[in-house]
């Protein structure tokens, strides 16, 4: 038994040295360490305790005396060295150090790994040169957690502005003469994309990386206007460039995506460390645009609640400071004092700092105090609410003082709906050059609109009433069942989508429960999906991606976005009434059958009925129409089954069951999940039918006899009636035969249609491929307006002037002298015969390319004239949607065609025996017709732009 006992015993003896010995012996392991800062930091001992989990060590300063011999040995190029003690390796040791790829030979010494060692630290090069604030990236373009550091880096110095040189520093190989990549020739073609795009685009580099995240390589070069043709040229000369490159890294030694190259002296593995040195940086550059102010704040309550004071304050300085509650006792030494009679009180006590007084004297709205500056009511009034003193108090009734335009706006706002519905009493007080408001003048600010809760607390907006706590409170019970209603679309994949679903949705909800209600759409689903494509189309959603939210006419995309906005965008569309879809024509139709004994033996059948249609009926309202029916009824039985046969080709008895067009839903489960779905389908198809109503019903104001009228009175221009004289006068001059003259006038005027076709055609292709038509008519409509009307006035004056005149040379509108000298030299040069030349010997092909191109020059040339009608008219018929742009083409045709016809008809007048002296003769006695014709016209255009 002890024999055993004893044999058992050594078996664990044995298994303890073998597990010993596989592994590092620490207390054997000694380390000297030589640095170049006095002291070891304590980070970086941890960072060794990940490799080496124990040991000891000593440090040496680089410069101290005693080790200067051990350096020179090593001649090694960087800091810190890390030296193995030779003697405590044993063999074991040694070999699980080399596995592990943490020890290397260096003479006589055993030095921990230089590949390694800057995972634990910055390594400092002794042997380059410092390039300030530059940082060089190691990478391999294709690496996704290299791409995604590079991003965030990037993004950061973008965001800061801050002035970091960045470099990239590429991670391949040459074998046999050819570069490899880990990830294969794709990879080595992004490398060398990128290498040339640094050279030749180098203000492109940063947008071309960043737009790398969303879309392709390819389409990001597109994107970031850089030529894929001139990188195809240029590849011999990248391939060249990235050798040299990879050499950085290879020198190095740097194998992994993406380690970091601060200054070109210290090599560093880690976004954390790299961060610290960004926000460094960042902070020495706020401290040279920013100074130190010292600050007392008298604030309402406490000064968590007044973040947006501090964040408006830090845009231009740093803060040192106090905030003083206004119950202190401190805090009425400053208000008797300033003889301040509101509150928060802001004041920045004066020093000798120039850039500081620069600042506050470059900002209005700071009054100089003896011993400091003190913000403005006004502008205070920009940042926070405004508690003013020695106010009767008067619960529940808000004062809105505005002009007549702002006062319609809030008038008609569901916002203020809501307040009345909770017993909130709203008067409205109008200020204008006519119409003065007493209370305007008591509060003592000249800024509209302005806000006054309970006759106390001042405020420039919805949202800043809503910062208030006693309003916050009062919006916990307020009561009304009108609701902006927000579309959210999300993927179960994407984390964005649960950080809005489970961190920022709640918090609004929350605090606007009885102001929004969220209807959440999960992209993973085919049908959702497809959804969410129509409505991104719809809303012109031109960036891509979840998580979204559409509201009111507008719509968010990505965490931060929602973050930032979402609550400024909810009030927006409270205060304008807003909705995702208005009141369609007709209402969207929902058959919902069920049977009352089922629903009350069923819980979710029960809940169908009391809760989920109740619930639907309140969030959409007039826009829809929910029918109920109850199959115990023969008739309604007998409808539900002719439906369901219809849409299921069978017959099925089962409730709960409802009809949305053709769209069948059935169970709980079902219609919970999609009911949603398929009234807003329905919506969003009935939206789009309405907007193409609207603009069929905006181009029926522009007629076909309009275009006919506008394309004959830009033909019958003076403009145009010159040239076409003079080429005729020219044509008789040159001794051409009627014939000759036929083909050559025929040939003209088909150029001059072509041509003219041609400008409109490009004027479409550019206005649909760049959406100009709607930047004109959203955004550019009024201005469109003001150079249509100016064009009619223009030609009442023309039509004036030479009323009184009877000579053109004062018209505004006409020729210049140099493109009318330009075309006479054209069609001069194109059939003036030579000194000895036959006319005879023209041929009939001579003279139509001839007449071709002299007509094309002069089109071009004429086009500065007669644009003045064509251009606005093309404006206009681009508006036209869908199929209807096959229309406006043909109008576009049309106007082309009678633009020409008064040129054949004066050519065949010509051809007939009509000299230019009559044309010119009759060419003045209409030419104030014309002019007045033309001014009629454009005051036409200008009020059909109005009524749109």
């Amino acid at each position: 038994m002890r024999n055993k006992r004893w044999y058992f015993l050594k078996i664990v003896l044995l298994l303890f040295v073998f597990l010993f010995k596989s592994h590092i012996s620490s207390a054997e392991i000694l380390l000297t360490i030589i640095g170049e800062d006095k002291k070891i930091s304590q980070g970086f001992i941890e960072n060794i305790e990940k490799y080496l989990p124990d040991f000891e060590y000593v440090y040496y300063n680089h410069k101290d005396v005693e080790i200067q011999n051990t350096l020179k040995e090593l001649s090694l190029p960087y800091l810190p060295v890390i030296i193995y003690e030779k003697d405590k390796l044993d063999s074991s040791e040694k070999d699980v150090l080399e596995k592990k790829r943490l020890i290397v030979q260096k003479g006589d010494y055993y030095i921990f790994s230089p590949s390694r060692l800057h995972y634990i630290t910055r390594v400092r090069f002794l042997n380059r040169k410092r390039i300030p604030d530059q940082l060089g990236i190691f990478v391999m373009s294709m690496c996704p957690y290299g791409q995604r550091v590079q991003w965030q880096v990037i993004e950061f110095i973008k965001g800061n502005q801050l002035p970091v040189e960045l470099e990239e520093f590429f991670i391949a190989d040459i074998e046999n003469g050819k570069i490899n990549s880990m990830r294969g020739p794709d990879e080595v073609e992004e490398n060398i994309h990128q290498i040339l795009i640094e050279k030749y685009w180098p203000q492109k580099l940063y947008d071309y990386l960043l737009l790398t995240k969303d879309i392709s390589h390819f389409e990001a070069l597109k994107k970031a206007g850089i030529s894929y043709n001139r990188l195809d040229r240029l590849r011999e000369e990248g391939k060249e460039l990235l050798e040299e490159n990879m050499k950085v890294a290879q020198e190095l030694d740097v194998h992994v995506s993406p380690t970091f190259l601060w200054e070109n002296i210290y090599l560093i593995s880690g976004l954390d460390k790299i961060m610290e040195i960004l926000e460094s940086i960042k902070v020495r550059e706020y401290s040279k645009t920013h100074p130190k102010v010292e600050y007392k704040i008298v604030g309402l309550e406490n000064y968590e609640l007044s973040q947006n004071i501090f964040t408006f304050l830090k845009e231009n300085f740093r803060l040192k400071g106090t905030f003083i509650p206004f119950t202190s006792s401190l805090a009425g030494k400053y208000i008797e004092k300033f003889g301040v009679d509101y509150l928060p009180f802001i004041w920045i006590k004066k020093d000798d700092d120039l850039i500081m007084q620069k600042v506050l004297s470059k900002k209005n709205g700071w009054e100089e105090k003896e011993d400091g500056f003190v913000m403005l009511k006004d502008r205070v009034l920009e940042i926070s609410p405004i508690h003013c003193f020695n106010r009767e108090e008067k619960n529940n009734q808000i004062d809105i003082i505005a002009n007549k335009k702002q006062l319609n706006v809030f008038r008609d706002s569901l916002f203020i709906e809501v307040l009345a519905d909770s017993g909130i009493k709203v008067n409205f007080h109008s200020q204008g050059v006519f119409s003065k408001s007493k209370l305007y003048k008591e509060l003592g600010v000249k800024k509209l609109p302005v806000i006054l809760w309970e006759n106390q607390y001042l405020v420039a907006n919805f949202r800043q009433l809503l910062m208030l706590s006693q309003m916050q409170e009062r919006f916990k019970n307020l009561e009304s069942d009108r609701k902006i209603v927000l579309d959210f679309f999300s993927s179960p994949s994407c984390k964005f989508c649960r950080d809005v679903e489970d961190g920022i949705l709640p918090h609004l909800l929350d605090k606007y429960r009885n102001l929004i209600d969220v209807v959440k759409f999960d992209t993973s689903q085919p049908r959702k999906y497809k959804f969410f494509l129509r409505m991104e189309e719809n809303f012109n959603a031109d960036r891509e991606g979840v998580p979204k939210i559409f509201l009111g006419g507008e719509f968010l995309i990505g965490k931060n976005e929602i973050e930032s906005e979402l609550e400024m965008r909810i009030l927006n569309a409270l205060i304008g009434g807003e909705h995702i879809f208005e009141k369609p024509s007709l209402p969207v139709k929902v058959d919902y059958f069920y049977n009352s004994s089922h629903v009350q033996k069923n819980e979710n059948a029960k809940y169908i009925l009391n809760e989920l249609v109740p619930s639907i009926e309140e969030r959409y309202k007039d826009k829809i129409k929910i029918t109920k029916y109850e199959i115990t009824k023969k008739e309604n039985f007998d409808y539900m089954t002719e439906r369901t046969r219809q849409a299921l080709i069978k017959e099925d008895y089962f409730t709960p069951k409802i009809f949305i067009a053709d769209n069948l839903m059935q169970g709980a489960d079902e219609i919970g999940e999609n009911l949603d779905l398929f009234i807003q389908e329905e919506l969003l198809a009935s939206f789009k039918e309405q907007k193409e109503d609207i603009f069929f019903s905006k181009i029926s104001k522009f007629t076909l006899p309009t275009v006919i009228t506008a394309g004959l009175l830009d033909g019958i221009n003076p403009c145009a009636f010159t040239v076409i004289v003079f080429f005729i006068s020219f044509l008789a001059t040159a001794q051409y035969k009627k014939r000759q003259m036929l083909y050559v006038g025929t040939f003209f005027i088909l150029a001059v249609f072509l041509t003219y076709s041609l400008i409109g055609l490009g004027l479409f292709s550019v206005f649909y491929k760049l959406q100009i038509y709607e930047v004109l008519f959203d955004s550019l409509r009024y201005v469109l307006i003001g150079i249509v009307f100016l064009l009619a006035v223009f030609n009442l004056y023309d039509y004036v002037i030479y009323k009184l005149k009877k000579t053109p040379q004062s018209l505004i509108l006409k020729l210049p002298h140099k493109i009318k000298f330009l075309i006479q030299k054209t069609i001069g040069k194109g059939y003036r015969i030579k000194d000895g030349e036959d006319e005879q010997r023209r041929g009939v092909f001579k003279l139509v390319i001839v007449a071709m191109i002299v007509g094309f020059v002069v089109s071009i040339l004429e086009s500065v004239c007669t644009g003045q009608i064509y251009f606005p008219t093309v404006a206009f018929l681009v508006q036209l949607p869908g199929i209807m742009r096959v229309k406006a083409l043909a109008y576009l045709l049309l106007y082309n065609l009678m633009f020409i016809i008064p040129l054949v008809v004066i050519f065949l007048l010509g051809l007939a025996g009509v000299s230019s002296e009559q044309f010119t003769v009759f060419i003045k006695k209409h030419l104030g017709r014309i002019k007045l014709f033309s001014a009629l016209l454009f005051f036409f255009l200008g009020y059909i732009l109005i009524v749109l």
